[in-house]
């Protein structure tokens, strides 16, 4: 077989490449980073202030929430499971917080 066509074999096959995967969670683990120190800077300054952060924790919990269900369907881990629906009534508690106090 020609190198050409072994090349352009490679490129139509629905491989994932693994180069792109570690940049992907690589990136993907940053953003989580920024995206923690950020919402905590948010609810001290919203403690400082006397303000609720109801809002920013819904947000909270359910990112959490979402990812703990994913690590549940991949590991089937009753710990994960519990932990998924705990952060799912707290996303949904403050949220229903948050719309009280600002109805």
């Amino acid at each position: 077989m020609d190198y050409n066509d072994i090349l352009k074999i490679n490129k139509q096959a629905k491989i994932n490449d693994e180069g792109i995967e570690f940049v992907d969670n690589r990136a993907r683990r940053k953003g989580e980073i920024v995206l923690m120190c950020l919402m905590i800077f948010l609810v001290i300054y919203n403690l400082f202030k006397g303000l609720q952060s109801n809002d920013l924790m819904a947000i909270l919990w359910a990112y959490t929430s979402v990812l703990l269900l994913h690590k549940y369907k991949a590991y089937r881990r009753k710990t994960d499971l519990v932990a998924t629906v705990s952060a799912m009534v707290a996303a949904i508690a403050n949220l229903l917080l948050y719309f009280l106090q600002t109805w």
